[in-house]
C-alpha cells in the first residue's frame, strides 16, 4: 500500500511560527526587566527608610539643638516630597539612588507619642512606578513602599 504524500503550500507558515515564538519571547524579556525595576525601586526604598530611621534615632528629645533641624518629633511629619527643605525629608533623599526624590512621600512617626529615648521612629516612604508591560493594558501604576521602625538613642 503505498501512501501518496500531498503537497500542499506550507509557505509563510516558518514566518508565523518565528513572529508567535519572538513576540513571547520579548514579552517574556520585557517582564523580566520590568520586575527587575520594581526590586530595584523596593530596594532603594528601603534602604532609605533604614537611613532616615537611624537618623532619627540620632534626632530625639536630647539631640543638640545645633544638629541639622535640633530634636525630631514627636509630631508626625508628612506625608511630603523628599524635595522639600526640612532636614527630615533631606535626610531621606541623600539615600534615593536612582530614584527622584519629587516621587516618593516621606513620612516621619513617632507611635509611642514621645521622641524621648528608648520610644519608637518610624519611617514611611512611598511612590508609584508604572511597569511597561502594564502599558499594554492601560496605563495602570503600582504603588511601592518601604517602612522601617528603630528605638530612639538619645
Amino acid at each position: 500500500m503505498l501512501l501518496r504524500r500531498r503537497n500542499r503550500s506550507r509557505r509563510g507558515t516558518t514566518l508565523v511560527e518565528a513572529a508567535l515564538i519572538t513576540s513571547a519571547l520579548l514579552m517574556l524579556a520585557l517582564g523580566t526587566i520590568d520586575l527587575g525595576t520594581a526590586v530595584f525601586r523596593r530596594h532603594v526604598l528601603s534602604e532609605a527608610a533604614r537611613e532616615a530611621v537611624r537618623r532619627a534615632a540620632v534626632h530625639g528629645s536630647l539631640a543638640p539643638s545645633g544638629w541639622k533641624g535640633g530634636p525630631w518629633g514627636p509630631a508626625t511629619y508628612g506625608p511630603i516630597a523628599a524635595t522639600d527643605s526640612d532636614p527630615k525629608a533631606q535626610a531621606v533623599a541623600a539615600s534615593l539612588a536612582g530614584l527622584a526624590p519629587g516621587t516618593v512621600n516621606v513620612t516621619f512617626q513617632w507611635p509611642d507619642g514621645s521622641n524621648a529615648a528608648e520610644k519608637r521612629v518610624q519611617v514611611t516612604l512611598t511612590t508609584t512606578w508604572t511597569p511597561v508591560m502594564l502599558l499594554l493594558f492601560g496605563n495602570q501604576t503600582v504603588t511601592l513602599s518601604a517602612s522601617s521602625m528603630m528605638p530612639i538613642a538619645h
